[in-house]
């Protein structure tokens, strides 16, 4: 993997703005997010400023009117140009170094994918704690 890998994100919404704007920041937080990052949100019939919050932090936003969340990602995948796809959900945040990381870990011989894991924010709703302490 070269130093001029693009990542693609795609971020599944609906109905999240509040939380899909805290997640696009935390991407947009990673230092190489300028040039090698392509940001994808598939919003799934949001009413309220989903899709809105998501083109004013630049964003390319899918519009899918029905679908569980895998066909969502699956969507966003077929229409995104990176070398590596991330996805990551609107309620949640990645951390500062996580591109950088993540692109190191891909760089490994015989690596195909790399994860990390899930801490729920102290604020979180209860399905994220509750998926944080399963995971835990």
């Amino acid at each position: 993997m070269s130093g001029n890998t693009r990542v693609s994100f795609i971020v599944p919404v609906r109905n999240d703005a509040a939380r899909l704007e805290t997640c696009l920041r935390s991407i947009l937080r990673n230092p190489q997010t300028s040039k090698q990052v392509q940001i994808i949100v598939v919003d799934n019939g949001s009413t309220d400023e989903s899709a809105a919050v998501a083109k004013r932090l630049g964003a390319d936003v899918l519009s899918v009117t029905s679908g569980r969340v895998a066909h969502l990602r699956n969507y966003g995948a077929q229409h995104a140009t990176g070398d590596v796809l991330a996805f990551v959900d609107a309620d949640n945040e990645i951390a500062a170094g996580w591109l950088y990381a993540a692109l190191e870990c891909l760089r490994q011989p015989n690596a195909g994918a790399v994860g990390a894991l899930y801490q729920a924010p102290l604020d979180g709703t209860w399905v994220q704690r509750t998926y944080g302490h399963l995971r835990g």
